[in-house]
């Protein structure tokens, strides 16, 4: 049996006094790829995500709608860079057709039990595939200060006083909604977008489009120096003119087909190729905490999708109630519009753009 002597017992003391007096080396952040949408989306991204020194993350931007993200991944899987993608219902229905997306549950996300679960998607066996981060609308907005016409019919629109004054979203842009708009007030619907086309083409020839915007960034820019005054687009890039400039949103016309709020949410996605699921989700996880869940769309002025989170202000513009969600809200098919989204690019360049 060994023996402990004084000496032994100081030195061995000492020993663990120094061994505990160095401290742990801290563990190194795990390395992400995401890809977001630009402008305040990105800007409020970032600031969430600072606050998380788990994960180190690199983005990357859409270079135009969240559908273009899709022939990114599709040419590279099954080793896309990406680990999470920010997107919408369209691509959302999209990848779930490709078989692409990581299964979600509330047992890895626990902030998921606290998300309605009308606004999650799943796959084909039933298992939740999207962290959605907010509700958010598009639709129809002017400079009330700068727009020659006050907009409240699809028909004014032609109006020669608006020459060179519409920003019109890209082909790939919101899901191609703002067609929709137009083909719904010409009583066409998204299983017949001719009616939406002829007022295109009309729209085209006079001379009315003084912008074809690509993204959030171009939209933001030419409504802000007053190049265009009038547009289509969604709500955090009409919150951030908002803050500088008179706008009016049209999100509560009466008696107009095309002028709705056109409805829906974005979120993120995990996908299957990731060799960082647990961090990717764990972050997500991070996202959509109550408090970064309000946060986040405070700053874009969306709607919140956790129900411990507070809306924020700019959200009342499509915070239906009543009767008027059924009045003024319009839910539309996004896997008819998906299926679509090739040729309509392909008509745009053909039948629009010479037009112009």
């Amino acid at each position: 049996m060994k023996t402990f002597t004084r000496r032994s017992f100081l030195a061995s003391s000492a020993a663990l006094i120094a061994g505990a007096s160095v401290p742990s080396r801290a563990q190194a952040p795990v390395p992400l790829t995401g890809i977001d949408w630009g402008g305040p989306l990105i800007e409020a991204t970032r600031k969430i995500s600072a606050a998380d020194k788990n994960v180190d993350i690199t983005w990357e931007l859409h270079s135009g709608g969240a559908g273009t993200v899709l022939p990114k991944i599709k040419a590279a899987w099954p080793n896309p860079k990406y680990d999470i993608v920010a997107c919408w219902n369209p691509v959302y229905v999209t990848m779930i057709n490709e078989e692409w997306l990581e299964p979600l549950s509330p047992d890895e996300l626990p902030n998921l039990r606290d998300v309605p679960r009308e606004y999650l998607f799943t796959d084909k066996s039933g298992a939740i595939i999207n962290v959605p981060r907010s509700l958010a609308g598009m639709f129809w907005g002017y400079r009330t200060d700068k727009a020659p016409v006050k907009v409240e019919r699809i028909e004014q629109l032609f109006d020669s006083k608006l020459k060179g004054q519409i920003c019109w979203p890209g082909p790939s842009i919101n899901s191609n909604l703002q067609l929709l708009s137009l083909a719904l007030s010409a009583g066409g619907n998204e299983q017949n977008m001719e009616p939406g086309w002829d007022l295109l083409k009309k729209l085209a020839k006079s001379g009315n489009i003084g912008r074809i915007a690509a993204t959030e960034t171009d939209f933001i820019n030419s409504i802000s120096t007053a190049e265009t005054t009038v547009a289509f687009w969604n709500m955090s890039p009409w919150k951030k003119v908002s803050t500088n400039f008179p706008i009016k949103v049209l999100t509560r016309v009466p008696d107009e087909k095309g002028m709705k709020a056109f409805m829906y949410q974005d979120g993120w996605v995990v996908l299957k190729s990731s060799k960082q699921k647990k961090a990717a989700k764990d972050y997500l996880n991070f996202f959509i905490s109550p408090e970064n869940n309000e946060t986040f769309n405070q700053m874009l002025g969306q709607g919140t999708t956790n129900r411990k989170s507070k809306p924020s202000g700019f959200a009342e513009n499509i915070a239906f109630k009543g009767d008027e969600l059924a009045k003024y809200a319009y839910f539309p098919n996004f896997t008819v519009l998906a299926a679509q989204l090739n040729d309509t690019v392909k008509r745009f360049e053909t039948e629009i753009v010479p037009l112009l």
